[in-house]
Parts: structure tokens; sequence; C-alpha cells
């Protein structure tokens, strides 16, 4: 069937069964129906369909104690009542007091094209004040919001509750609107609450423990519920996933207190964005701190949310990082500050991965060819998952598939070892890039051509190793080394790094290479997209530019990493670089060239990439290009 009664449900989407799971328990929940997922052709119903839809609309202005009556007395009691108000819900939207056969076929239609699954549709209540109920974040008790009116809606803080062995406290919000029904258009309005109602808890203690014992025979830790005329309605429920945390160790001065919106803590930039143009400043891993969240700051890659105003439970299930309520006006722009999603603290910390302005100071990174290899003191470390993930027999993409948890054990133990030793320092891990010409060894599939083949992040995002190495980088942020970036290997545009990022669900900081002209014509859209950093291969970059393979000994007098078509493109890419706050680092062979590390200088290089080998000649590379035109640089090795 497609059309099912909420009180007969057997099967479905999660908030249906939930609803039917409730009434057949008795408890206090409007009268609906489901449109199955499988009804709709898209967004809309076929006409045979539709009919079965009109049919049990009809029936919701009925009373359920009445359909005992004979057929005839039911037909004039439809014919002489007003047609029900609905809540339309599914999985990407909502749309309340719909009223009428036109508005309930508009709202089913949008909310379908929302989201998929299945839609609900539910008798309105008309509420004096509404809220949630739901398990405190960090496990401290249960937390009760509540405002006037139908919703918790965008920017009102609500009251709050929180219900533990001790007792119940409470704090009033600022409710300063609500939202209401209009009676006149049909339509759900915002209006502006009395003064005199604004700080008034909207709860007393017994209603607040009335909630309590419902939630026990509901046997569902989150519940929306509604009070029309003193009458207690449940509108939705849904279970809780507690999110992991560590209890951080805190060095820094406390600059704001708060409540716990997501549990965890991270570290970076504070941002302030005034509007949507603002978000340009913004990077992967800054910190944001907004009145009110916006669908558009959730796109940016950001490790952590501030937000002062709006529902903690309404937050809590749009964000995926830590995150507090707090007041953010003591809070500065550009500040580098440690987010404590766990005591609900925003603390002043000195940065963990600084980015240096001074043209004059190159820093370098160290390229590891074993994970045992001593770095240089100050230096910051690039590997590459292949290093760790070929010491054995098997292609580790096999190993992947055939033991997984053997594979994440391995990663997160040589990384756990690196990021610590390095810490506050960054790693910059290289996802598996599995060329295969790297892998014959491993029985990897000949390609003519492997530099153009299966290889890079367009492999890894279909390759069940890169699901290991995100839940060994999840493992290891949980134990606090956030040091830690994603390097996306042979990237060719934002579609590829979009998809990559869509499978991580914890703050990781990443970054992509720059080997195709690609990736470094399109730099300026990957940083808006929120890349934290980027690494260029200058021997890969130009051997695809140019269209030579460096190997062939007959383009020896012309293959050049000089060659102006390379130099404009890594400009391009440092530029855009700059603009945005993205890290940059160079390396390949031709870095170990005076010339070339003289142009790359020239163009605001930064940080070069090099083995143990090429330190120390590279080294004084640097001291002889930079002394002549820097009299005071004297070369560190730094970030």
């Amino acid at each position: 069937m497609h059309i099912v009664s909420l009180d007969s449900l057997q099967e479905g989407g999660e908030k249906a069964l939930n609803l039917a799971k409730l009434l057949q328990k008795g408890l206090p929940v409007p009268q609906g129906f489901v449109i199955r997922g499988e009804a709709f052709q898209g967004s809309s119903l076929p006409e045979e369909v539709w009919f079965d839809v009109k049919k049990e609309y009809e029936e919701l202005s009925i009373d359920k104690d009445m359909k005992e009556i004979g057929e005839e007395t039911l037909n004039l009691i439809r014919a002489g009542r007003e047609q029900s108000l609905v809540a339309v819900r599914g999985n990407g939207a909502a749309k309340l007091n719909i009223h009428g056969l036109p508005q309930l076929k508009q709202a089913i239609q949008e909310v379908r094209a929302a989201g998929s699954g299945d839609v609900i549709v539910q008798k309105m209540v008309n509420s004096e004040k509404s809220g949630c109920l739901f398990p405190h974040p960090t496990g401290k008790g249960t937390l009760v919001e509540s405002c006037w009116g139908l919703c918790l809606p965008e920017g009102v803080t609500p009251d709050i509750y929180l219900a533990t062995e001790e007792g119940i406290q409470s704090r009033a919000g600022k409710k300063e609107f609500q939202m209401k029904r209009d009676s006149y258009s049909d339509s759900t309005i915002r209006e502006q609450v009395p003064s005199a109602m604004q700080g008034k808890e909207s709860l007393s203690n017994e209603e607040v423990k009335k909630l309590l014992e419902m939630q026990v025979q509901a046997d569902l830790p989150v519940l929306d519920f509604a009070f029309q005329r003193g009458k207690l309605w449940i509108v939705q429920a849904s279970s809780f996933q507690r999110k992991e945390f560590q209890q951080p160790d805190i060095k820094g001065e406390l600059l704001v207190q708060g409540e716990v919106i997501v549990p965890g803590t991270t570290q970076g930039k504070l941002r302030k964005p005034q509007s949507i143009e603002d978000l340009e400043t913004v990077g992967e891993g800054d910190i944001i701190a907004v009145d009110s969240l916006r669908d558009e700051f959730l796109k940016r890659g950001c490790s952590g949310f501030i937000v002062s105003k709006g529902s903690l439970c309404r937050l809590g299930k749009r964000l995926k990082v830590p995150g507090l309520r707090a007041d953010i006006s003591r809070l500065e722009e550009g500040k580098d500050v440690l987010l404590d999603g766990v005591g609900g603290g925003v603390y002043s910390v000195q940065s963990p991965n600084p980015i240096p302005e001074s043209k004059g100071k190159i820093g370098i990174k160290i390229s590891l060819s074993s994970p045992g290899q001593e770095i240089p003191e100050g230096a910051g470390a690039l590997i590459r998952a292949e290093t760790i993930l070929t010491d054995g027999e098997g292609h580790p993409s096999s190993l992947a598939r055939e033991s997984p948890e053997g594979v994440v054990s391995m990663l997160e133990d040589t990384l756990e070892s690196l990021g610590r030793k390095l810490f506050p320092k960054p790693l910059w891990y290289r996802a598996f890039e599995g060329r295969s010409d790297e892998m014959q060894g491993f029985g990897a599939e000949q390609e003519k051509n492997p530099l153009l083949g299966w290889h890079g992040t367009r492999r890894a995002i279909e390759d069940p190793l890169f699901a290991c190495e995100l839940e060994a980088l999840r493992r290891l942020y949980h134990k606090g080394l956030n040091n830690i970036l994603l390097i996306l290997p042979f990237i060719s545009g934002v579609e590829e790094f979009r998809k990559a990022r869509e499978r991580i669900s914890f703050p990781l900081k990443l970054g992509v290479m720059i080997e195709t002209p690609a990736a470094a014509l399109g730099i300026e859209d990957l940083c808006r997209e929120g890349v934290f950093a980027a690494q260029a291969d200058l021997d890969t970059l130009t051997q695809l530019c140019l269209g030579m393979d460096a190997e062939n000994p007959r383009f020896s007098t012309h293959f050049s990493s000089l060659n102006p078509a390379v130099e404009l493109l890594l400009k391009r890419v440092i530029e855009a670089c700059k603009k945005y706050r993205v890290e940059t680092c160079v390396h390949g062979e031709a870095c170990n060239s005076p010339e070339v590390l003289r142009t790359l200088e020239g163009i605001g290089v930064l940080s070069i990439g090099t083995d143990n080998d090429n330190l120390e000649s590279l080294k004084r590379i640097l001291q002889g290009t930079s002394e002549p035109q820097h009299n005071s640089f004297k070369h560190p090795i730094i970030e």
C-alpha cells in the first residue's frame, strides 16, 4: 500500500515508524498518515495515489472515536466539517499550517523535492508553546528546550531546563518572537512576543516532569512536543547518537563560557563573517563565530562553530563538528582559539600551524621515506600512504577488503607515533594514490600510461582503502591529534574534492596535491570550497603542462620546470592560496636547482618539501639564493 495510517504502520522510515510506535503505546500523537517513498514519481504523485491521499486527508477531520457510527452519518459530518490543518514532514523539510487540497498537494511536492523517503501528513497542533527534549550532549542529564508558539524558530534562544538526579535547573531565554498561525491566511507567521512574556519561563516544573515521564514511556530519547490548551502532544520522536569525545588538555586564557551543542575539541583561527561575502576569508579548519547559523556556513569545512542564538537541539542536528552556544561579542576576529566542546569554554591559544608571511623565509618539510625516519627539530613532515602500507605482501586495496581493521590499526599506530612526535607541528599525510607502475610488485593491473591512469582521488573515492584511511584519522582526531592533514592526490577539480569530503564525518583538515593543470587553473574554486593546504608536485605538473615524459632522454634539452607556462600555473596557485590563507608547499627533484629555487622564491613560495638526502644541500642553496636579496635572512627549518 502506498498510503498507510500512522496507527497501523508496520514498516517505513524512522520518523514515521517512531510515531507509529508511540501511537500503538497509547501516547498522545496527532492523527496522520504516511505516503510511502515508492509512491512518488520524482517529487510528484500519480493521480491514483493522489486520490487515496485526498481520501485519507478528509478522514483526518473525523475523530477516531466517531468512526464507529454509520457511513451515512459520517458523510454528513464530513460535509459539515472544515478541512483539517496539517503539518507535512519529510527527511529534508517540513511545512506547517497546510489547509485544503491545493496547499496539501504543493506542500507534499516541496517536502518530497527536499529529500527522499516517506512523507508524513499529520494533524496540526496549534500550540501555545512547544519545544524539544533530548539527552545532554556530554551525558550530564536530560535537556528540555521550550519557547512560545509553534516550534523552536531560528535565531531565538529558548528556555532551557536541565534534569539530573539532583533535580531540575532552569534558565529563561530571551524569546523575542514566536512562530504562529495566521487565521486569515492559514500561513505561519513570525510575531513579536509581548515584552512581559519574553523573559518568562514557558514551562512549569510539573510540565517538565510530565515530559520526562513520557520520555520513559516512549523509550525514545528525543521528543518534539507541543502544548495546545494545556494538553501535551508528541509531534516527532527520534533516536540519539552521542558523539565521541575526550577530555581536552587545556592551556590558555578562558575567553568565554557557553553551552555544549556538539561535544569534541578543536583548535583554529576564529572567523566572524558578517555576510555571505565574508565567507571568502574563511578557510578549512577555521572556527566560525556567528549570531545565527546559516546553511552556507556549514559548507566551508570549518572545524568548529560558536553560535550566540538558537536551540541546542536544532543546532546539534545540523552540526557535524564541535560547537558551542555562547556570547560571541567578546571574541576577536583572527584570534587563535581552542573550542572546548566538553567543558563549554573558548580559550586563547597559540597557533599550532602558523603560516609564515615573510617572503625571505622559505620553510622546509621533510618527505619521509620510512615511518621511523628521524625528523629534524622544528621541521614539518610529509608522508605518503604507500610508505606505510607497502611493507607487507599484499596490495593495500586488497588488504583493505580482506582485513580492514588490520589496515586501520597499521595506519593508526604509525600516524599516531609521528603525529605525537611532531605535535603541534603539522603532519601532512597523502592518501593512497595507487599508481599501477608503483604497485607492479603487488599484482596491480598494467596500464599503458600509468601517469594518466586510474589513480589519485578519483580512484580513492571508490576504493575500500579510503574508508580505512578515514577511520584511522577519525580515531586519531578523537585522541586529540588535530595536527594531521589529509592530502588528496592527483586531483582534477572541485567535484572530486566534494565527493571525498562527503565521506568524512568529523572535522578533518583537507589538502590537495597540485599535479594537474586542471587543479592549478581551478585553485580558486578549490580554495573557496574549503581547502586547508595545497602541495604542488613540480615534476608532475611540469610533465602534464608541457606534455613531455621526464624519463624520455629525447626531451632532456626541452624539459624544464622554468618554462613560463609552468611558472604561470605556480604563480596562480600561490596567489590564490595567499588570498584565501591556504598553506602551500612545493616539492620535486626540480626544487634542488638553485635557479628553480630563485624562481620559486620570486613568486612567493613559502615552503619546500625535500627528503633527508637532499636536506643539507637544499639548506645551502637557500642560504645562497636568499642572503644576497635579504641581508638579515638566516635560514631556519620552519613551517
